[in-house]
């Protein structure tokens, strides 16, 4: 629909790739009906919309000590992965979390920190968006509905992260003047993922291993909604992996046709 004017316009591709973030893209397919597809596109596993994730963010902020001449002037960024494991050899099985921490001179007389850890949520079919039935945006369809929350488990894991930042914050001589002691809401770490899964069985995914939509085929979806789970680092370089993958794939279909 065009922005200006309202019309709706429509085009034909031997191609098409779907990147409009992770909602986005998901809304559109379950607006794409037709009487094949009468939940959607991509809609008969019944997992479209479903497993709908983002890090469980906890973040901490204050005031340091003054940093040696020469030390750093502008922010930047130390990323500390798996730092649940960071008294282990190696980690574990289990879903960790890691801190992104900043520091930076601010005067003479102090140094600005802030930490962020970000955990990993876990894919669950009860986190799931779907088309409301009564909200409209401004071109008059319909928006999506959100329902998601953190499990039990997740919000443990965060009491760990806090008191994993805290620590943080002594070694380095911190006064902390802000404190996360639970989650924000799922959504708040910017890292939405899921939603419209890659997998190995079109019962059970949305898109093939390829990224390629198993109802649609010549339909690629490469952003976060495709990812089946999330990790603790933040998605962006693993979906241009997967673009570029996809990218691949798709011109080799189209060289064999």
């Amino acid at each position: 629909i065009d922005r200006r004017n309202r019309i709706e316009e429509r085009a034909r591709a031997p191609l098409v790739f779907l990147c409009a973030s992770a909602l986005e893209s998901t809304r559109l397919l379950l607006l794409s009906r037709s009487p094949r597809s009468p939940d959607g596109l991509g809609a008969s596993s019944g997992v479209l919309g479903c497993y709908l994730m983002d890090h469980v963010r906890l973040t901490v902020q204050g005031n340091g000590p003054p940093l040696l001449p020469g030390s750093l002037k502008e922010r930047r960024c130390l990323y500390l992965p798996r730092f649940d494991a960071r008294e282990l050899l190696a980690p574990g099985p289990t879903r960790g979390f890691s801190v992104q921490l900043y520091l930076w001179s601010e005067s003479a007389a102090r140094s600005h920190f802030v930490a962020a850890s970000f955990a990993e949520m876990l894919p669950r079919r009860e986190n799931r968006v779907t088309l409301d039935p009564t909200r409209r945006d401004a071109w008059g369809i319909p928006v999506l509905r959100i329902d998601c929350v953190h499990s039990h488990a997740e919000l443990i894991r965060a009491g760990e992260q806090t008191a994993a930042l805290r620590a943080l914050a002594e070694v380095a001589g911190v006064t902390l003047t802000q404190i996360d002691e639970a989650p924000p809401p799922p959504g708040s770490a910017n890292h939405e993922c899921g939603t419209a899964r890659m997998g190995n069985d079109p019962s059970s995914s949305v898109l093939d291993p390829h990224n390629e939509c198993w109802e649609a085929r010549g339909l690629y979806l490469t952003d976060g909604a495709c990812l089946p789970s999330q990790g603790t680092q933040n998605p962006t370089l693993t979906l241009l992996a997967l673009t570029a993958r996809a990218c691949d794939h798709a011109l080799r279909a189209l060289r064999d046709i």
